[in-house]
């Protein structure tokens, strides 16, 4: 006879019952299957509300962690929120019906909890447990380590993703591939950046030049106010951006640009 094995032994630890499973035919293993128990509250979270089937898949994952055994499944939590924002409400109700209920925390990956070191030591010393169901048998110190290559690659994803766009910036396309809209100051390099605000005055001062005789046309007649005048301009002239209705405020810029 001999002990369990060190992987039984964490199996044990994480609060799951162990099934003899005996295979059928000439040669077949027996090997040891883990079967939850206890109760479980279950978070999932993807980043974004459209990544609907990343909850599905991390909803399967949890119910074949869960499959077999003597267990409860006492709550469920779903959240649309970066890994980064430790500030979490549907984890935060999750937490604390776990503390109310003595439930453990279950989650698909762990990165699905959090990918923060200090965040999963904060967990762990408020006396919440977890489990990951891609890796139940996972212990405390097992879990910083995980945890803090989790938060490495989310560094080194942020450091690469910025060195990229940097390099797409110089060459003068965007993330998707096409051209610097060059009427953006925002985007391209600074000669670009020049160009287009020369580009964005030029063609200002052409659109100012077009109307002004317009706005004179009314000043002759009496109407000085810039709100009497927006309103004279009022569906006779397209404003700058193209609508109808003018703007006090746009009229003021169109006079002090030609410089009447």
């Amino acid at each position: 006879m001999h002990g369990p094995s060190r992987h039984e032994d964490a199996l044990y630890k994480s609060h799951r019952s162990l099934e003899i499973v005996k295979g059928t035919g000439k040669g077949a293993a027996t090997w040891v299957r883990a079967m939850a128990t206890g109760s479980f509250v279950a978070y999932y979270r993807t980043s974004t509300a459209k990544q609907s089937l990343g909850i599905e898949a991390q909803r399967e994952a949890v119910a074949r962690f869960l499959n077999g055994g003597d267990w409860q499944l006492v709550g469920a939590f779903e959240e649309h929120e970066s890994g980064k924002n430790d500030s979490r409400p549907a984890l935060a109700r999750a937490v604390d019906q776990c503390r109310r209920t003595g439930a453990r925390l279950v989650v698909a990956k762990l990165d699905r909890l959090s990918r923060d070191v200090h965040f999963i030591t904060g967990l762990q010393k408020s006396g919440v447990s977890f489990v990951c169901a891609d890796m139940p048998e996972m212990d405390e110190f097992t879990a910083h380590i995980f945890a803090a290559m989790a938060q490495r690659e989310r560094k080194l994803i942020s450091s690469r993703t910025r060195d990229g766009l940097a390099a797409l910036k110089v060459r003068g396309v965007t993330k998707k591939g096409n051209p610097v809209s060059l009427g953006n100051p925002r985007n391209g390099t600074e000669e670009q950046t020049l160009k287009a605000n020369a580009g964005a005055k030029r063609k200002a001062d052409a659109y100012a030049e077009s109307v002004i005789s317009e706005i004179r046309k009314w000043q002759a007649k009496g109407i000085s106010t810039y709100k009497d005048l927006a309103d004279m301009l009022t569906g006779k002239v397209k404003t700058p951006r193209g609508a109808d209705r003018w703007q006090a405020t746009q009229v003021k810029r169109v006079i002090e640009r030609v410089g009447s």
